[in-house]
């Protein structure tokens, strides 16, 4: 088995839960995310959901790591060492309050195949 570190980040523009990352990498078996950092960009406080899409539950429902968690103005929450185990297949989701999306989503993974 080899491992390998990779980042992966999206820009919400929207206030949908967005695709962030997919676990779906070919010869990839698994992947851990070592830290998840939610920029807000704008200039008023803005909520995020972060969820992880379980596919060996079927995909949905989604599991939600924060709902309606709050992100101050031009600041970022870090979730640090959280250690999400994603098979393949499974996805990281995330959603903003803001109509505009305003929110930053990257993550720290490393891939092991």
């Amino acid at each position: 088995m080899s491992n390998a570190f990779k980042n992966k980040g999206k820009t919400l523009t929207d206030a949908t839960l967005t695709e962030v990352f997919d676990a779906h990498t070919s010869g990839v078996a698994e992947t851990v995310i070592h830290s998840l950092t939610i920029c807000n960009t704008s200039s008023a406080s803005v909520d995020a959901d972060i969820a992880v899409e379980d596919v060996s539950a079927g995909g949905t429902p989604n599991f939600y790591i924060c709902k309606t968690t709050p992100v101050p103005a031009n600041s970022s929450l870090v979730f640090a060492d959280i250690k999400l185990n994603l098979e393949s297949g499974d996805k990281l989701h995330a959603k903003s309050s803001s109509a505009s999306g305003d929110l930053d989503i990257f993550a720290s993974i490393l891939e092991i195949t």
